[in-house]
């Protein structure tokens, strides 16, 4: 019976040192992943930080920029909001009746207002005024009255066109 505890005890042994040394070497495993887990949290949050300082000094700089020259961030700005807002305009222009569209009673008002700029115009001619430049006929035109649609009509050019002539003389 003796014989047989030693074989069961030898048995045990060797299944219990397989199994200390099958736990060390997860162990040792285990102790590689979490270092190598810790190395990559590192260079993540060095990389993290460089990219956040590099984020801040161009802040710094456009905070500078809009300091030194917020008067000329405000002109390049300025074209475009405009732009915006005459498209705005142009949208709600096109909704609304055009001229083709108009009652012959309106129709026959623009052509005898037309027949009215012509005649002056043709007067202006003989009285041999020196030709203004197409900006400042533009503004006259509008000083005296005439709406954008019809100044753009008269020079053949587009309505926006004339509008943002408009407002950079007027400013």
């Amino acid at each position: 019976m003796t014989p047989i505890l030693l074989v069961l005890s030898l048995i045990l042994h060797v299944i219990t040192f397989y199994f200390l040394i099958l736990l060390s070497t997860k162990y040792s495993s285990m102790k590689e992943i979490a270092s190598n887990q810790e190395r990559l949290f590192e260079e993540t949050e060095q990389a993290l930080s460089t990219y956040l300082i590099e984020i801040k000094e161009e802040n710094e700089k456009l905070i500078k920029e809009l300091k030194n020259g917020k008067e000329a961030f405000v002109k390049r700005s300025e074209p475009i909001r405009e732009a915006i807002n005459e498209r705005k305009h142009e949208s709600a222009a096109e909704a609304e009746l055009t001229e083709d569209e108009l009652p012959p009673h309106l129709q026959q008002l623009i052509i005898q207002n037309d027949r009215l700029e012509i005649s002056k115009d043709s007067a202006a001619l003989e009285k041999k005024i020196v030709p203004l430049s197409f900006e400042a006929e533009v503004i006259e035109l509008y000083e005296n009255g005439h709406t954008v649609e019809q100044i753009a009509k008269k020079f053949k050019k587009g309505k926006t066109e004339i509008e943002l002539l408009l407002k950079f003389k007027q400013k």
